[in-house]
């Protein structure tokens, strides 16, 4: 009958320092299929305003006065118009 030492006394390799759990192994690459799933608009990638960096305008009750404000924010992209009352 062969005699093997208790696990805490093999020596530590750089393998099994690594080694992942299931739960570690879903929740790295759940992080990494969100990041990769997520569109450039969100996270503001190059030529992209992020979602702080953007005004969201909603016009209710406009006159003459509202028009022009609304026609002096469109041309930016910054700023997003959401309702039109």
């Amino acid at each position: 009958m062969q005699h093997h030492p208790p696990a805490s006394a093999l020596p530590r390799t750089a393998a099994s320092r690594l080694r992942m759990n299931r739960r570690g192994f879903l929740a790295r690459s759940g992080a990494l299929a969100a990041v990769s799933v997520v569109p450039r608009h969100v996270l503001g990638g190059a030529g992209q305003v992020a979602p702080n960096d953007r005004l969201t305008f909603a016009c209710i009750g406009m006159g003459s006065q509202g028009i022009q404000d609304l026609n002096a924010f469109l041309p930016f992209a910054e700023v997003q118009v959401v309702a039109v009352c």
